[in-house]
């Protein structure tokens, strides 16, 4: 996890999480609205972007994330912006199901995280972990990119974004079946500009190969959606998909 342990300090500004936290908590309020969610899992929670205000609204949570780095983020804005508690574990996707103990209404994997899975082994680990820790007639929501937009159109660039004096470029590189996700750093310094490149691999999981592994591992009536909106999928249109899927 050297890729997120490098750009930790600097990942809220990267992604511009002060400008997405009212989308955030939108999200949540409809996620709990007609829903009993009491206990909620936060998987692969980054600097808690969805983990503060789900907690914020009552809700008992367990961020867990594979990175202490970014854990150590979370824990600094949980402390300074938000009086909650929550339970924080440091923990890879697919090992959660003996890191973590109980079981939960929502287990939530959001914002591209699931693509740092590669192998579909890991995908069904992971995924069957999550049911495993589900309570009967629980939930999980995924998001992540449209990668069958990504791949019909060949994306490359993901986001640019200035903070802190530093230009961010996110782009991909194409390679066989993965994708190279890059994050660029650009600094002027005196005049003459510096630059940082920080590099992983991700797997474009397309949205029929994560219904049918849903499905495999346990989970059934799944509903995708465009973003975190609750709307229909647009597939051309929308940038982003979230999958919603019950425990019977």
């Amino acid at each position: 996890m050297g890729f997120y342990e490098e750009l930790a300090q600097s990942y809220d500004v990267m992604t511009d999480t002060p400008g997405r936290l009212q989308g955030a908590q939108e999200f949540i309020h409809r996620l709990l609205d007609g829903r009993r969610i009491t206990r909620a899992l936060d998987a692969a929670c980054g600097t808690g972007l969805f983990s503060l205000p789900l907690a914020a609204m009552g809700v008992d949570v367990v961020a867990s994330d594979a990175s202490p780095a970014m854990i150590e983020q979370a824990l600094k804005r949980s402390g300074s912006r938000w009086n909650l508690n929550i339970k924080w574990v440091v923990s890879p996707m697919e090992q959660l199901r003996s890191a973590v103990t109980g079981t939960f209404d929502a287990i939530l994997c959001m914002g591209n995280s699931l693509p740092h899975l590669l192998e579909h082994n890991q995908l069904m680990q992971t995924l069957e972990g999550f049911a495993a820790l589900l309570a009967p007639g629980g939930i999980a929501v995924l998001a992540l990119l449209n990668y069958d937009r990504v791949l019909r159109r060949h994306e490359r660039i993901i986001g640019i974004h200035r903070g802190g004096g530093v230009e961010y470029v996110r782009f991909y590189d194409f390679v066989d079946d993965l994708l190279r996700f890059n994050v660029l750093e650009i600094v002027e310094n005196a005049g003459r500009f510096e630059h940082r490149l920080h590099s992983t691999t991700l797997r474009p999981w397309r949205r029929q190969e994560l219904v049918e592994a849903l499905n495999n591992a346990g989970m059934k009536n799944v509903e995708t959606f465009g973003g975190m909106r609750f709307v229909p999928l647009d597939d051309e249109n929308h940038e982003t998909i979230m999958l919603l899927a019950r425990k019977d």
